[in-house]
Formats: structure tokens, C-alpha cells, sequence
């Protein structure tokens, strides 16, 4: 049997702590590459200011409480109706609107509640947990009547065109399984304020 000694082992070890090194500098980068992407697609300030604006110009005034997260925008199915002439989007902003399909998992819903002193929020996470969004949806409704017994509202993760002058997001009132109102709705910015241009799509149920 062959005893290995300090100075046999040292080699093999700084190899592997060179190996361990590298792919932590690796996966930091990655990871610090994806985070700074998804704040260059949805910018903090200008997110928070659509947020606010959306929230300040409910005109469903039953329904203050909402979530504290976004849901992911579901998919691009919608798409086409965004790149046309009637909301501003044009073919060369379908590159950075997939992408943002592609990256809304990393999306950071940060609410800057400052001047929202007549609006509540409700976990998202709670809401989900009590099966919202889920196989269990139809038994959501049960549990949260019991619990909370209100309207509430969601807003989509928001949809930007390339040079983010143009947003599209989706507000959803939902109170009871019998009562759900949504509506697909286009933004125009002007400097840090957004407005509210037009309704692309209303469902409810």
C-alpha cells in the first residue's frame, strides 16, 4: 500500500479547487448576466410607475386589495395583436417582446407602495397556496371566502416595446368563482408619467 504524503496530495487538490472555482465564478456570471437582462426588459423605475398608475386609475373601486406579485404574462398567443400599427408595436419590437416572454420567470414584481395609503395587498403566494392557478382552483374559491371574503386584483407581468414607450398589461377583478373581469390594456409613456390609451381585449365570467 502506498501512503500518499501532504506534498502528493496538494496538486490534485488545487486542481480541484480550480475546477470548484471556476464553475462558481461561472454560474455567478450567468446568473448576474440573467438578473441584469431582466432590469434592463423591466426597469424598476419605469415598472413601478406603471404599476402605480394602473393601481391609482382603478375604476373598480370594490376591489383595493391586490396581489403582491405578478403573475407571468401565459404566453404569445396574443402576440401578433401586439405588433401591429393600432398599439404601436412593430416588427422590430418582436425580438425584445419574446425575450420577454422567454425571461418573465426572472421577473421581480416590486411594488414601491409609497402614496398607496388606501390599497392593501395580499400575498400571492397565499393566494396560491390556498390553490389558486391551480388543479385546485374550483376549491380556491371556498377557501378564500372563508378566509378573506373580498375582490381582489391581479396585474400581469407587464409587456414593453423596445424602447419601453409603449406597455401592455392585463388587470384581472376577480371576486367569487362566478365573477371574474379582466381586461388587456395598452399604456404610452411620457417621461416617468404612463397613460392609458386603449383596451386591446375584455373578457369576464
Amino acid at each position: 500500500m502506498h501512503n500518499y504524503s501532504n506534498d502528493d496530495m496538494r496538486p490534485k487538490f488545487i486542481s480541484n479547487f480550480v475546477l470548484y472555482l471556476t464553475g462558481l465564478l461561472i454560474v455567478s456570471c450567468n446568473f448576474r448576466s440573467t438578473v441584469n437582462e431582466s432590469k434592463t426588459i423591466w426597469p424598476d423605475t419605469l415598472t413601478n410607475g406603471l404599476i402605480k398608475y394602473v393601481i391609482n386609475t382603478n375604476n373598480n373601486q370594490k376591489c383595493n386589495f391586490y396581489s403582491d406579485k405578478a403573475p407571468l404574462w401565459e404566453s404569445d398567443t396574443n402576440i401578433d395583436n401586439f405588433i401591429n400599427i393600432k398599439t404601436g408595436f412593430t416588427q422590430l419590437d418582436t425580438s425584445i417582446v419574446r425575450k420577454q416572454l422567454e425571461l418573465n420567470k426572472k421577473f421581480e414584481f416590486r411594488i414601491d407602495t409609497v402614496n398607496l395609503t388606501k390599497t392593501q395587498f395580499i400575498s400571492y403566494d397565499t393566494l396560491v397556496s390556498w390553490g389558486l392557478g391551480t388543479v385546485n382552483t374550483p376549491h380556491f374559491w371556498e377557501i378564500y371566502g372563508q378566509k378573506v371574503h373580498r375582490c381582489f386584483c391581479i396585474i400581469n407581468c407587464p409587456i414593453y416595446n423596445n424602447d419601453k414607450t409603449r406597455a401592455i398589461t392585463r388587470i384581472s377583478y376577480l371576486s367569487g368563482g362566478n365573477w371574474i373581469e379582466s381586461y388587456d390594456v395598452l399604456y404610452k409613456r411620457n417621461g416617468t408619467s404612463w397613460l392609458a390609451i386603449d383596451t386591446l381585449a375584455q373578457g369576464g365570467s
